[in-house]
């Protein structure tokens, strides 16, 4: 194992920020985690009251995105999280003595990747009230191939709410898989399953050849998602929706 030095403190370390090849010590590597979800966690609708429903499918990633989410919100007590898991899943081992979080369990989620956003918009989305999100755990990875899925399947209306929509929320698009697999390390989390969307068809092919795009410019990715917000925002492709 390659010990490096953390370009914040010098402490020796493990963990990289897969972006930027930063060594970060666990204290920093954290910091900039919780950092990089707020930034994506937030919305108009979002106060400290409001209701965080949190997908959960048994994924490494949704695992970390709810004990990540728990950690967060642990200086307002007010909000509520409720977790939306498919039957027979176990939310364990979450920080349970900080945060109170209810449970609510869910049909198996459609593993194609557009019947899966139809469903939880439909089902999860749209019933939402007032100050309620709803949040997915899709790495950066995920959600840069599924906009670009949706986009040759010519699932406009999807992508605009996927993009725009201020009840719909995907904290972990800024993260690597790498970063979650550290997260996970860090806080002894594991799962036989790493993504949130089953890799098959078309939708792995994408996901293959942006993982080879990021060897060559890291910042392809983030660039990606970039462009459909910018898009979007501005209600640009309303017309062929």
């Amino acid at each position: 194992m390659t010990l490096l030095k953390c370009v914040k403190c010098q402490r020796t370390t493990q963990f990289t920020w897969t972006l930027t090849s930063e060594p970060l010590c666990r204290r920093h590597f954290l910091k900039r985690f919780y950092d990089n979800i707020k930034v994506l966690l937030s919305s108009p609708v979002l106060t400290p009251t409001s209701t965080i429903k949190i997908v959960f499918n048994g994924s490494l990633a949704s695992k970390v995105l709810l004990h990540a989410i728990c950690e967060i919100e642990k200086p307002f007590p007010s909000v509520r999280i409720v977790v939306l898991k498919e039957e027979g899943l176990d939310v364990d081992p979450l920080p349970r003595d900080r945060i109170l979080l209810e449970e609510e369990n869910i049909p198996k989620l459609p593993s194609e990747l557009f019947e899966m956003m139809e469903q939880i918009f439909i089902k999860y989305v749209l019933p939402l009230k007032k100050s309620e999100l709803v949040l997915l755990p899709l790495t950066i990875e995920e959600y840069a191939a599924a906009l670009i899925y949706l986009l040759l399947n010519k699932k406009y209306n999807t992508l605009k709410y996927m993009v725009a929509h201020p009840k719909l929320r995907f904290p972990l698009a800024g993260l690597f898989l790498n970063d979650i697999i550290n997260y996970a390390k860090i806080m002894g989390i594991s799962s036989k399953k790493y993504f949130t969307v089953e890799r098959k068809g078309l939708f792995k092919w994408i996901l293959y050849l942006l993982e080879k795009s990021f060897e060559t410019s890291p910042t392809s990715l983030h660039s990606i998602r970039s462009f459909f917000e910018n898009i979007f925002t501005e209600s640009t492709f309303s017309n062929y929706a």
